[in-house]
């Protein structure tokens, strides 16, 4: 618990503030298990392991389990077997569930000491529809310079309009990008440079756009629209007002039409 914050005082060096933090700790608290599974589903014929995350002071070792799901709910235990022990990484044990041999298709949940998972399916047809979370709710969520909303949720206004400002000449940034000694164009250093702060996605930071990952998603999307034609739409994309409704269809497929322009269609 913290128990005062100060601001610090400009112009000074040493030592400034001390913080004393306290936990409020549980003796002999043990984490639950982490099951990892794959929640898209398996295909019949592909390796089925499951990943168990352990508190390292949990040194109990039950059975896990594969149970399917019977069109009434109730479950029937198919498969059980100790899990092999993988070993520690940080602070984290792990043993592991290899469940390869069931190939039935159906609906199947994993179960280790108290914990059961979600289920998931075992299909043939299990990635045909995988795909479609991405094109229909990340990708519009990362879109940058939008406000993106779904429903009553607002997942972001549309930020960083600020940006695309000239940069310092003879200036090195922290990610490896530099700027000669000239700017090469009309625009002042930090000068706001008009409509670059249209279009793109989020990079892993948030602050600042990174044209490799940019070219990355873009060529991916025009790889998807040249190889299987994708005429899904869900998303409807207003560019004048930077505007996104998240599952509202409009009347051309999403990101990809052949016949726009602008950034994201």
């Amino acid at each position: 618990m913290v128990r005062a914050a100060y601001l610090l005082p400009a112009g000074k060096s040493g030592k400034l503030v001390e913080w004393f933090i306290t936990a409020n700790t549980i003796p002999g608290w043990v984490r639950k298990p982490n099951i990892g599974h794959s929640q898209t589903g398996y295909l019949p014929i592909q390796p089925k392991l499951a990943v168990i995350e352990l508190d390292k002071n949990d040194k109990s070792r039950p059975n896990a389990s594969l149970l399917r799901v019977n069109d009434d709910g109730s479950t029937t235990e198919v498969l059980t077997t100790k899990p092999k022990e993988w070993g520690r990484w940080q602070r984290y044990d792990y043993v592991t569930f290899d469940f390869s041999s069931v190939t039935k298709p159906g609906v199947y949940k994993l179960s280790y000491g108290k914990q059961t998972t979600l289920a998931f399916p075992i299909a043939d047809d299990v990635y045909q529809r995988a795909w479609h979370n991405t094109l229909d709710v990340f990708l519009p969520v990362q879109m940058d310079h939008m406000f993106v909303r779904e429903a009553y949720r607002v997942w972001h206004g549309a930020p960083h309009l600020d940006d695309a400002l000239q940069a310092p000449v003879n200036y090195s940034h922290w990610d490896g990008w530099r700027q000669g000694p000239v700017t090469g164009n009309k625009y002042k250093p930090l000068e706001h440079i008009p409509g670059l702060n249209v279009g793109g996605w989020f990079d892993a930071g948030d602050f600042d756009i990174q044209t490799p990952s940019q070219q990355a998603v873009i060529n991916a999307l025009v790889q998807l629209w040249e190889e299987f034609d994708v005429a899904r739409d869900e998303t409807l994309i207003d560019q004048a007002n930077r505007y996104v409704e998240i599952h509202l269809p409009t009347a051309s497929p999403m990101y990809c039409s052949r016949s726009s322009t602008v950034p994201y269609s």
